[in-house]
C-alpha cells in the first residue's frame, strides 16, 4: 500500500511538473477553458491515456490546460481558476494519476493540442452565468419551450433541460448543474441521461440558443 500510494503521488508531481515545463502550451484567459474539455477534443488528443470515466478524463484535461495557464500551481488552484472548488482538482488529479495509461510528458503534450483548439473568444465563465441565471429564472423561458415540444414538456422536465444546458453548452460537470442541489442522486443522473439521449434535435437547439445565443 505504502508503495502504491509513492506511485501515485509521483505520477500526479511528474505530470504537474512536465505541464509546468512544456513550452509548448499556449497562453489562453482562463474563461476559454471549460470545466471539461469537449468530448471530440477529447477522443482526438487523450485518446487511450486514460482509464478513467470519460467525464473524469475529460475534466482532468481541462485541469491540465488550467494549470498550465499558472506555471509552479497546484491542481487545487486549477481547479479554483476555472470556478471549480478546490477540492475537486484534487480529487480529479488523484483519480486519473491512478489510471494513467500514458507518460507524464505524453499527457502534457496532448493538453497543449488540446489548448490550442480552444477559441480565446469563447468564454465559458459568461456561458455558466447565464445558464444559472436560467435556472434561476423557469418562468421567462421554460413555458414557451415546453409548448414547442410534442407532445407538450411536463414541469418536472426543468431540471434536465438545465442541466443539458449546462453540460452540453457551458460544459460544466453533471454533478456541478445549478439544476439541483449537491449531491447528485443516482436516480437523477439516470433520468437526465435518458433526456438527454431522446431529446429532439429541434429542442436541443432552442436550448443551445437559450443558453449560448448572447455568448459567443
Amino acid at each position: 500500500m505504502s508503495w502504491l500510494v509513492v506511485q501515485v503521488l509521483s505520477a500526479r508531481r511528474h505530470v504537474g511538473l512536465q505541464i509546468d515545463h512544456h513550452d509548448a502550451l499556449i497562453d489562453l484567459p482562463l474563461s476559454a477553458i471549460p470545466q471539461l474539455l469537449d468530448e471530440h477534443t477529447y477522443r482526438r488528443h487523450f485518446a487511450g491515456m486514460l482509464t478513467t470515466q470519460e467525464s473524469t478524463g475529460r475534466l482532468y484535461a481541462s485541469l491540465c490546460i488550467a494549470r498550465a495557464q499558472r506555471p509552479g500551481s497546484t491542481w487545487s488552484t486549477a481547479a479554483a481558476s476555472i470556478e471549480l472548488d478546490p477540492d475537486i482538482g484534487r480529487r480529479t488529479s488523484r483519480a486519473a494519476s491512478t489510471r494513467l495509461a500514458a507518460s507524464p510528458s505524453e499527457i502534457a503534450a496532448a493538453a497543449s493540442a488540446a489548448a490550442r483548439e480552444l477559441s480565446r473568444r469563447r468564454d465559458f465563465r459568461a456561458l455558466e452565468r447565464r445558464v444559472i441565471e436560467l435556472a434561476s429564472t423557469p418562468d421567462t423561458w421554460f413555458t414557451d419551450w415546453a409548448r414547442s415540444a410534442s407532445p407538450r414538456r411536463r414541469a418536472a422536465a426543468l431540471p434536465y433541460a438545465v442541466t443539458w444546458m449546462w453540460c452540453e453548452v457551458a460544459q460544466g460537470g453533471l454533478d456541478t448543474s445549478p439544476a439541483w442541489p449537491p449531491p447528485v442522486t443516482r436516480q437523477s443522473k439516470a433520468a437526465y441521461r435518458v433526456f438527454r439521449d431522446t431529446l429532439p434535435e429541434e429542442l436541443g437547439r432552442a436550448l443551445r440558443e437559450l443558453a449560448d445565443g448572447n455568448s459567443r
